[in-house]
């Protein structure tokens, strides 16, 4: 315990800073409270050579105060008694990143290294899964870019799944590896990979799989199947044409894809959608007001995050959130610079707070790597307008004059700053966010949504607009 507290005086000391702006009061503190933990932690490992514990904290040392050497020498003493003590495995794989004592190869190495002992009684294989978000972080991918298809990758990959999938004691989250196999395969290119495991579970992976990868999947099943069915070689082609900017070329072969006699109900269902999102964005590419609602009942070109969602044959969304609020957002691609207008009507709250709102990134409720507006009425805050890190604190928040019933709304986003009104009155004025590193510039998804403090909404959506900039 005095280790710990030793360890954690040196960080408070030094500060989060990068290591050019630590003081030098600052580094003189780290060192002197780094001394005092290796003396504790030393004379703990002696009292009791047979734990884990004290060698495992020993890495934290000398990840400050020696370098990687010693931390493999600790690492090694930690893994020896217990193989797969998880902290240890994780402070290695830290020493190992760029801003430490390590390079992207070195910590793809460890990864396979972690793969090829094989214990998959044990999470050490699964190291290595981490080890290449940790180089794809290193090595500053966009979001929603991954490296899993790479040569000197994907066989270490596939080994390691199939080595889960095949070991007896995983039987009772078996799905979970296959949903997480298959959406790997999906990013790596593997296609009929990601098939065989999407057959294995119904075409129904585990949702929360299907988050948190940079980029909206909520599609995924369908795709796979459309690029493995009969048609697959168009859809390849219509994906291709998707993702190289010609949405009218993508959009026609889509078109008549749908119609197509000889397509699969899972292929057909993946077209459709696609026509309606590419629809969308050939509307939005002429620069003027479009209407942003889904078109039709079934809300094909739209993704349900939250809440529960139906369209009035008035062209009226309304929204019954759950405990935490709702979100919805288009399949669209937008860009990084628009416009949005509309207005929202409080039909029902179980307090008088109520929220609503545009949300835009890649909104997932798990992460707060996306942006959110809200207009708020709250116990806590009172009637106020935000802009930030989803639904986080971290936010630019200003007074609002926020009324009952119905409320207009207005955003612009624009050279990444921010100008927004409510009712017509100015809250920001090319205001600067807070900065999110993993909210993506190409695929940047908009849609609407906002947070809910355990109390149950009804909310109405109408004459939403939005015009890309």
């Amino acid at each position: 315990l005095e280790g710990e507290h030793q360890i954690n005086a040196a960080w408070k000391a030094r500060g989060t800073e990068y290591a050019s702006k630590v003081t030098e009061a600052g580094w003189k503190g780290f060192r002197d409270h780094l001394v005092r933990a290796r003396a504790k932690y030393t004379a703990a490992w002696k009292l009791r050579p047979d734990l884990s514990l004290a060698p495992h904290q020993m890495m934290t040392v000398s990840l400050g105060d020696s370098g990687i050497e010693e931390m493999r020498l600790w690492f090694d003493r930690t893994v020896a008694l217990q193989f797969d003590q998880p902290g240890a495995w994780k402070e290695m794989r830290w020493g190992l990143r760029s801003r430490w004592y390590g390079d992207v190869h070195s910590s793809l190495a460890f990864g396979i290294m972690a793969a090829n002992t094989r214990r998959y009684d044990t999470d050490v294989p699964r190291m290595l899964f981490d080890s290449v978000n940790n180089v794809e972080f290193d090595l500053e991918l966009p979001a929603g870019q991954h490296i899993y298809g790479r040569e000197d990758i994907w066989p270490h990959l596939q080994q390691m799944y199939e080595g889960y999938l095949a070991e007896p004691s995983q039987s009772a989250v078996l799905d979970g590896w296959r949903s997480n196999y298959a959406t790997v395969a999906y990013f790596a290119g593997k296609y009929d990979v990601s098939r065989t495991q999407l057959e294995a579970l119904n075409w129904q992976p585990w949702p929360r799989n299907l988050r948190n990868w940079g980029r909206d999947i909520s599609l995924m099943p369908l795709e796979v199947a459309a690029r493995t069915g009969p048609l697959g070689e168009q859809v390849s082609h219509a994906e291709f044409n998707r993702e190289h900017g010609e949405t009218a070329l993508a959009l026609q072969i889509y078109t008549d894809l749908s119609a197509a006699t000889n397509a699969d109900e899972r292929t057909l269902a993946f077209a459709r959608d696609r026509v309606a999102s590419l629809q969308m964005e050939q509307r939005l590419q002429k620069g003027e007001w479009v209407d942003f609602l889904p078109a039709d009942t079934n809300l094909l070109g739209w993704a349900v995050e939250r809440g529960e969602f139906t369209r009035s044959t008035d062209g009226v969304l309304n929204v019954h959130s759950d405990q935490f609020g709702h979100i919805i957002f288009s399949r669209a691609r937008l860009g990084n610079q628009f416009e949005i207008k509309g207005t929202f009507e409080v039909v029902h709250s179980s307090t008088r707070d109520f929220q609503a709102g545009v949300v835009l990134g890649m909104p997932q409720f798990e992460s707060w790597d996306w942006y959110g507006f809200r207009i708020k009425r709250t116990s806590f805050d009172g009637n106020v307008a935000a802009f930030g890190h989803g639904w986080s604190p971290t936010q630019l928040m200003k007074p609002a004059v926020v009324n009952s019933e119905t409320n207009t709304f207005f955003l612009r986003v624009q050279k990444g700053l921010v100008t927004a009104t409510v009712n017509d009155q100015p809250i920001f004025k090319d205001a600067k966010p807070p900065e999110a590193r993993g909210v993506p510039t190409k695929e940047l998804l908009l849609g609407l949504g906002a947070y809910n403090d355990t109390n149950d909404t009804d909310i109405r959506y109408r004459n939403v607009q939005v015009r890309k900039l």
